[in-house]
């Protein structure tokens, strides 16, 4: 996951530093066959979920996108993932959404987000 070709892909993740450092959350995109379209990725260790560590990341991903020269983010959640649902909801108002066997397919446009 972290071995990467930053023309097609970018990642990030936060380390916790005491005695050992150990990495908590990460996140990535990874552009499509469309190069204005890349699929992002979050993850967030249990012990850290519910602190905006997911909102900084996706803030993250939105900043580089754009640098990039990516104009819209892709991602599959499951239904269940209330957390990240409501994350990608905060984010990108407009967003497209679709549902199909316990997965919502989200698209947004990053000229679209807030915050």
């Amino acid at each position: 996951m972290l071995t990467i070709d930053p023309a097609h892909e970018f990642c990030v993740v936060g380390e916790l530093r005491e005695e050992t450092v150990r990495i908590v959350c990460g996140a990535r995109y990874v552009r499509l066959t469309n190069p204005e379209k890349a699929e992002i990725a979050l993850t967030v260790h249990d012990e850290f979920q519910g602190k905006g560590i997911g909102r900084v990341l996706m803030r993250l991903l939105i900043v580089q996108g754009r640098r990039d020269g990516v104009k819209t983010f892709v991602a599959d959640v499951l239904a269940t993932n209330d957390p990240m649902l409501h994350l990608l909801r905060s984010v990108a108002p407009k967003r497209r959404s679709m549902f199909a066997d316990g997965v919502t397919h989200v698209e947004f446009d990053l000229a679209d987000t807030s915050g």
